[in-house]
This record gives C-alpha cells, sequence and structure tokens, in this order.
C-alpha cells in the first residue's frame, strides 16, 4: 500500500472515530480501536447503483474533478477495481443511501456499466447507520471525509472547514478557539496556521472573498481580512485592478489608507544616479536631521539608507 493510500485510510477512519464520539482525548487512537470504532458506527456491503443518492448541494459544494483525471479513473478502475469503498448514509426511510464521499467514484461506475461492463452495477461502499448517524452529523461527514481525501479549492476548503469548526464549538471537549484548532489539526492534517487563515477569509466582504483563489492567495489577504468593511469596500472600489497578490500582501491590519493609497500608487523611483547623497552633519544637529529625514520618508514612502 503506498504511502498516500495509507493516509486516505487514516482521514477516513479519523472521520468515523469522531463521528460515533469515540475519538480519544489525547488524539492518539490505535489503529485497533479505530477499527473497533469502524465496526460499531458502519459496515461494508456492495450496493447496486440505483440505491445510492446524490447528497444536497448545500452539503456536498465540491467540484467535480477534471475531464483528464475522471478518464483515468475510469481506466483504473476497469483495470485494478475501486482501491477505496464510498461513504454513504443510511436515509431514514431504509429506501436507499446517500452518498457522502465517493460521488466521483459512483459517476465512474455509472459511466463504466453504461458502457457494457456489468461488473460494475453495485459499488463497495462504507455505510453509516441511521440509529448512528443524525442527518446533522451525515452533513458534517462530507467536510471531514472531503478534506481529507481531496485537494479542495480555497473556496471548499473554507466551507468545509468552517462546517467543522461550528460542529466543534458544540462539543464539550471544546471551550476555546485554540482548543477548537488543535482538534482540526487533528481531524484535517491541515496546521493551526492555515485553518486559522483560511477561517479568516470569513471577515471579508464578498467582492474581495470572491478574488480569492482565482486572483488572490488566501495567505496574502491576511492583512485585509483585519480591516472593517468600510475599508475594505473603499480598497475593492477604488483599487480593484490594482489588487493583486503583490499589493494585497503589503496591506497589514494597522496599515493606514494614506499608506495603502502609496502601495497602489508608489512613489515613482529616483535615478540611481539620484540615490546616493554624501551629506556631513555637524553632531549637534545629527539628532534633529535624522528626525526630519524620518518624517519626509514617512510622507512620501521611501525607506533611506544612512
Amino acid at each position: 500500500m503506498s504511502k498516500n493510500n495509507e493516509s486516505i485510510d487514516k482521514g477516513a477512519n479519523t472521520l468515523l472515530d469522531n463521528i460515533v464520539g469515540a475519538y480519544n482525548d489525547s488524539l492518539e487512537v490505535e489503529e485497533e480501536e479505530l477499527y473497533k470504532s469502524l465496526e460499531v458506527a458502519t459496515n461494508v456491503r456492495i450496493i447496486p447503483l440505483d440505491k445510492l443518492v446524490e447528497a444536497p448541494k448545500d452539503w456536498n459544494f465540491y467540484s467535480p474533478i477534471t475531464d483528464e483525471k475522471f478518464i483515468g479513473m475510469k481506466e483504473s478502475m476497469i483495470k485494478f477495481g475501486l482501491f477505496h469503498p464510498i461513504l454513504v448514509w443510511e436515509n431514514p426511510d431504509g429506501k436507499d443511501f446517500m452518498i457522502l464521499s465517493g460521488h466521483n467514484r459512483t459517476r465512474a461506475f455509472r459511466e463504466l456499466l453504461e458502457e457494457g461492463h456489468t461488473e460494475f452495477r453495485g459499488i463497495e461502499a462504507k455505510i453509516f447507520r441511521t440509529e448512528k448517524i443524525d442527518k446533522k452529523s451525515a452533513e458534517v461527514a462530507i467536510s471531514y471525509a472531503n478534506q481529507a481525501q481531496r485537494n479542495s479549492t480555497t473556496k471548499e476548503s473554507f466551507k468545509a472547514l468552517k462546517k467543522i469548526y461550528l460542529d466543534n464549538q458544540e462539543s464539550e471537549d471544546v471551550e476555546s478557539k485554540k482548543e477548537n484548532y488543535k482538534k482540526m489539526e487533528a481531524q484535517t492534517g491541515k496546521t493551526t496556521t492555515t485553518i486559522r487563515r483560511i477561517l479568516n477569509l470569513d471577515k471579508l466582504i464578498p467582492e474581495i472573498f470572491d478574488m480569492v483563489g482565482e486572483e488572490l492567495n488566501y495567505k496574502h489577504v491576511q492583512g485585509i481580512t483585519g480591516k472593517d468593511k468600510e475599508t475594505q469596500q473603499w480598497i475593492f472600489e477604488n483599487f480593484k485592478e490594482q489588487l493583486t497578490n503583490d499589493t494585497a500582501k503589503k496591506i497589514k491590519k494597522f496599515t493606514e489608507k494614506e499608506q495603502i493609497e502609496k502601495i497602489f500608487d508608489p512613489v515613482e523611483e529616483i535615478n540611481e544616479s539620484e540615490k546616493y547623497l554624501s551629506v556631513n552633519i555637524p553632531p549637534i544637529i545629527k539628532s534633529e536631521v535624522k528626525k526630519l529625514i524620518k518624517e519626509w520618508e514617512k510622507a512620501n514612502g521611501i525607506k533611506w539608507t544612512y
């Protein structure tokens, strides 16, 4: 088994362990205990494709994989079969099963069946039973599973992490934001810094949030997340075209509007021949001259070396 497959299995089992409430406070559950939890929460069986239903869009907000990856997935399934069972939730009426993780794999099975590969009539699935997992837990399970098993976009990660964060807030073993972040580290495999930065995107106005991922890296807008909504709107309305990773990362939480304007409209650089100046300053006025220079630097957005 490859390291990647081991990582995927570990993420899925951690998901199961959290949902059934058997997660150890130390977050160091041995493999044997994980499989005991798995046996309690789920069983594994082949489910006919016509018994599977899609999760609601607001539950499963993840984008389908690319056509190239999807074709590769189908070719792999023909040669080797299914590497990992999908995760499903037994609907309360007991008539069908909702897909929590494995939408792309299920879609591949359905296409292969339509193409005449009758061996793909059913798919192996780990089933969350209704009596063990309620509707709310099933919804959050999608975020757990996809964070553990796929490379999500920034916006997908934001939505998933926010759901996990809010779900953890209701847990008795989480009493502070710091404890929540530590728990999320184990749940998602992401560092506290990454989790905090992605969740900070919730502080952005919609117009700037929409730029994250496509035009802006989430790491570079952290200073903007510290600005009030009015200032963010001012930045967007006046400097949208100039708002890039290079300019965004220069904006800090306490950067004043005057300095922000200079970031987007920097003072033209002076010629190299004018850059250096040698002046002999009498010691008696040296401190006063330095003070004047610093005031001039601040007013013009230029830093001198002297």
